[in-house]
């Protein structure tokens, strides 16, 4: 039976310390009370034996009150260990982040499929949990489950988010030892990891021997290097990209010109901009922003100018960023 890893957990998310592994009766007489409280109207829910009806009522719940209402049906008319309509209730419940009542039923489970897991381990990635998304998945190795490419990523993801290089690297010898480094998902959320982290050498060696490389690897290489301040690198992969054939789209542009801002590569900064005119790209508020910013810094007002009005869509960051290019302008005027 898996255990938070702290206790304090159990007490935010509304789970007594002594009540963790409630039973499918005692989740359905709680919930019941609490509803009959604040007397949710929808949906309306009548004593039903068919899984299908609780999993389109599911569907229709707008919040996490009817979500719970028909939950207690469900336990009521004794459908809770239909595994579709489990594993749907725990989408829901971690859809929307209620993550102690998403581990309460997830810990009442009699049967957990490795979906099942995986959903737990997402939640808790979800919610910045990270002590628990390890906590979990060790849990989901030692029952005997094989890992996958849909679990891994989110421990992966995890060691990202937190930046913690030593479960990194873990995991990754968890991947070869299990034989997964040819998957390219998985081989991805490394380069990642391993980018974020900043350890960019290995990053690229995993980057370069994978076997095909999609759009979003490409774009989180060319961002890390941009990251570490090896902006030139950035470039130089960018024409790589090009080169073979894999079209950029908007966050990737706004990668390439972050990195032409702090490499300070004017010439390259006119032919990124060039390019995202020809391909008609969208200047949506992050890439025209983006562009306003390298412009000023180059100090090429006139040219942030001609962003800024072509641009439909402004906010604050926006604005501030023309601001910020007059200012510039100004202080060179002066000196």
């Amino acid at each position: 039976m898996l255990k938070l890893k702290h206790q304090a957990f159990l007490r935010n998310h509304g789970i007594p310390r002594s009540h963790k592994f409630a039973s499918a009766s005692a989740i359905a007489d709680t919930t019941i009370t609490h509803i009959h409280i604040q007397e949710v109207p929808q949906p309306q829910i009548q004593p039903f034996s068919d899984p299908e009806f609780f999993i389109t009522a599911l569907l229709s719940s707008r919040n996490i009150s009817h979500i719970r209402q028909v939950h207690a049906q469900v336990a009521v008319n004794g459908i809770l260990q239909h595994l579709t309509v489990a594993n749907k209730l725990l989408h829901m419940y971690v859809q929307h982040k209620a993550l102690g009542d998403a581990y309460a039923l997830f810990s009442g489970m009699v049967e957990k499929t490795a979906v099942a897991w995986s959903m737990m381990v997402g939640g808790f990635l979800k919610g910045g949990d990270f002590s628990n998304v390890f906590a979990t998945f060790t849990e989901f190795i030692r029952c005997g489950m094989p890992p996958d490419n849909y679990t891994l990523p989110f421990v992966i993801r995890a060691c990202r988010d937190s930046r913690d290089l030593k479960m990194g690297r873990l995991f990754h010898g968890v991947v070869l030892k299990l034989g997964l480094l040819s998957d390219g998902f998985i081989c991805a959320s490394l380069v990642d990891m391993y980018a974020k982290c900043r350890v960019i050498d290995d990053a690229r060696q995993l980057f370069d021997n994978m076997r095909k490389r999609d759009l979003v690897t490409w774009t989180v290489m060319i961002g890390g290097y941009a990251e570490c301040r090896n902006a030139s690198e950035s470039l130089v992969l960018v024409d790589r990209m090009i080169d073979e054939g894999v079209v950029p789209d908007r966050v990737t542009m706004v990668t390439v010109v972050n990195a032409c801002a702090k490499f300070g590569a004017m010439h390259k900064a006119r032919l990124v901009s060039d390019y995202i005119f020809t391909n008609k790209f969208y200047l949506d508020v992050i890439l025209g922003t983006a562009m306003i910013d390298k412009y000023a810094k180059f100090g090429c007002v006139d040219s942030a100018r001609v962003i800024f009005d072509w641009m439909q869509v402004k906010n604050v960051r926006t604005w501030s960023a023309m601001i910020s290019a007059y200012g510039y302008q100004e202080r060179e005027e002066g000196d």
